[in-house]
């Protein structure tokens, strides 16, 4: 399978129609978070509150359907999601600004739906 991307929680995997997000180690967050800050403190804070928000990603949506949401398994901790069209291409290839307004509204009101649930842009890439 090959590797496609990776977050702070996840390495993602191209499965096809969909993706294979793989959560990693507290030592694999560890790593990526150093890239970016040299602080023990703000790493460790970082990987708590990654695991944390996992967690609420896996208890808030086991088995449950949203229609905000692609769709999505939660195997374990392996998350198998179809995969998403990104905004930006959509706009690039709509063909009026009628559609390229609406795909904004839509993606606005996705966007709040996500915030009910506490998935925001930072745990939850839709772009």
């Amino acid at each position: 399978m090959e590797k496609i991307g990776e977050g702070l929680q996840y390495t993602v995997y191209d499965a096809g129609s969909r993706v294979k997000k793989v959560p990693k180690s507290r030592s694999d967050m560890i790593e990526y978070l150093r890239k970016f800050h040299d602080s023990e403190e703000k790493i460790k804070q970082g990987v708590q509150d990654a695991i944390d928000r996992r967690k609420r990603i896996e208890i808030k949506f086991k088995g449950e359907s949203y229609p905000f949401l692609p769709r999505f398994s939660i195997n374990g901790h392996v998350i198998y999601q179809e995969k998403l069209d990104v905004t930006g291409d959509v706009l690039d290839e709509a063909d009026s600004l009628e559609v390229k307004k609406k795909v904004i509204d839509d993606y606005i009101q996705l966007v709040k739906q996500c915030w009910r649930y506490s998935v925001h842009d930072m745990s939850y890439n839709f772009t």
